[in-house]
């Protein structure tokens, strides 16, 4: 390994680590409440260093941490969408809750951020964010069209059924991330239930 490949990797190793330090204090004390000395020490880097990685400095390390954390969220969502295809429509509802879940819990510190810090949330470019999102979104309501082509679904606006139910999970999950209890989808009986009268009303009754 060549010395530059070297320095390239550490520069690589010091960036994550000033970005995991600020994505733990921003969550923790807000991102006000968070100085570029208190990002440096928690990591014991000398004072100004961070702006060599980041020279908007706090601001710019916001931006970049919540880009990268939508991304990987957007991208998770739409990881290995192909095992929907051998499931029921109630199977589909669950498995999806599952994985809405894992993600939650993957990315609550920038979840938290996002939420609670309405500073926070005036410097995000939402714009780009609502972009990334819009680029991955369009799978669910293929997967309903082609339930509708196969008979199992009625016909249906598909683009709004996918806004209805994202809506309905992520609802609740962002609730248990603000209020640290779960939620009645926690259950498994009620959540079973609610997903039964959602497929019942999509279900195509012959």
């Amino acid at each position: 390994m060549t010395s530059s490949n070297t320095r390239k990797e550490q520069a690589l190793e010091t960036r994550k680590k000033l970005l995991a330090s600020a994505q733990t204090l921003f969550a923790s004390k807000g991102y006000e409440g968070t100085s570029v000395r208190m990002i440096n020490q928690q990591i014991h880097m000398a004072d100004g260093l961070l702006y060599h990685y980041f020279p908007g400095g706090k601001q710019e390390i916001l931006q970049v941490m919540v880009r990268e954390h939508v991304l990987a969220m957007s991208t998770a969502l739409t990881k290995d969408i192909e095992i929907y295809d051998e499931m029921s429509i109630e199977e589909v509802l669950e498995q999806l809750y599952h994985h809405l879940h894992s993600v939650v819990l993957e990315h609550v510190d920038i979840i938290k951020i996002l939420i609670k810090d309405g500073e926070a949330m005036k410097l995000i470019e939402r714009q780009e964010l609502i972009d990334i999102l819009e680029e991955r979104k369009h799978w669910l309501p293929a997967l309903f069209q082609k339930r509708i082509n196969s008979g199992e679904l009625k016909a249906m606006d598909c683009e709004s059924a996918s806004e209805v139910l994202m809506s309905l999970l992520m609802s609740h999950l962002l609730a248990e991330v603000i209020t640290g209890e779960d939620s009645c989808m926690a259950n498994e009986i009620k959540r079973k239930q609610l997903f039964r009268y959602l497929s019942d009303m999509w279900k195509n009754c012959k």
